[in-house]
């Protein structure tokens, strides 16, 4: 299993290396506090929001 994600920190990556058989990462920042400090917009979903995406496209 490949595992992909856009940003990560090291400790997530090492994690996750567990589990996959690679982990591919495009930015791993030394400085890592949370992942919506690397989006110009991370805004919040409700659990309705989700809910309701998973239902449309099930």
């Amino acid at each position: 299993m490949i595992v992909a994600v856009p940003v990560a920190s090291s400790e997530a990556i090492a994690e996750l290396r567990q589990a996959a058989d690679e982990v591919l990462s495009v930015l791993r920042p030394t400085s890592f506090a949370a992942v919506g400090q690397w989006y110009r917009d991370f805004a919040q979903l409700s659990d309705r929001d989700v809910m309701e995406m998973l239902e449309s496209h099930a």
